[in-house]
């Protein structure tokens, strides 16, 4: 969590959470610094300034490749199948990516944020 605290980078979804008073779009390139949101909603609110970087995508892919670093420790000195080893791999990689996407087409997280989240995650599992 902290460093999502400390970059406090907005959601995508940022502008329907906050409803900002008075905000205009007609100048599109144009960085808005003061505004005032009228969405009441505070945890919501709190939550939009949080997408740097994505936990469920770092969470996904440490479990994922954490578990894919254990079996192949464990089962492949013991003549395991490398094809079933493979193939359980690959699922889990799916899925991570599956976690990851969602965060990205549900407007939670910028793609950087994920990507972030990704290699943060497969950083983590290495070093475990």
């Amino acid at each position: 969590q902290v460093p999502k605290y400390s970059v406090d980078r907005l959601r995508p979804h940022f502008i329907d959470v906050c409803q900002p008073i008075g905000f205009n779009c007609t100048f599109p390139h144009e960085l808005v610094t003061n505004y005032s949101c009228s969405g009441s909603d505070e945890y919501n609110l709190r939550e939009s300034r949080l997408s740097f970087f994505s936990g469920h995508a770092a969470t996904a892919f440490y479990t994922s490749l954490f578990i894919s670093i254990y079996l192949e420790s464990r089962l492949r000195p013991r003549g395991f199948s490398s094809t079933i080893l493979r193939s359980i791999h690959i699922v889990l990689l799916v899925i991570s990516l599956w976690v990851s996407c969602t965060r990205i087409t549900d407007n939670f997280h910028h793609p950087t944020d994920v990507l972030t989240g990704i290699f943060f995650g497969g950083f983590v599992a290495f070093l475990t």
